[in-house]
């Protein structure tokens, strides 16, 4: 975690802000129906993945193609609902440190957060 984090920080303060996702879940929000049937879509396959930063990019490209969605839009969603923010840690490097299990509970927040607000 320091590793990465050493990359995106100036001063000591920036690091708990930007860490703060691996210790709480991502504030709710509400996101839209076809971020909805994304990570939907992801969370089904991340279930059966391989547990590693190339698998989880493979993952994410795969689900974003056959959504017709530019992967680069698939990410950040991605981002938001596991970390919260648009800026974080390495995504994927961020997924492998909390776990499958906090990954797939956290998209279920998401897209349960999507089912209530509609």
């Amino acid at each position: 975690m320091l590793a990465l984090a050493k990359e995106r920080i100036k001063k000591l303060s920036d690091f708990l802000p930007l860490t703060k996702f691996l210790v709480e879940d991502p504030a709710k929000g509400q996101i839209d129906e076809s971020t909805k049937k994304l990570l939907t879509a992801l969370s089904k396959k991340f279930a059966t993945t391989a547990w590693s930063t190339s698998e989880i990019e493979a993952t994410v490209r795969a689900v974003s193609a056959e959504l017709d969605i530019p992967a680069k839009e698939a990410f950040m969603s991605l981002r938001v609902a596991i970390t919260g923010d648009k800026v974080s840690l390495p995504l994927n490097e961020s997924m492998i440190i909390l776990g499958k299990d906090a990954v797939l509970k956290r998209l279920s927040l998401a897209i349960n957060d999507c089912q209530k607000s509609a």
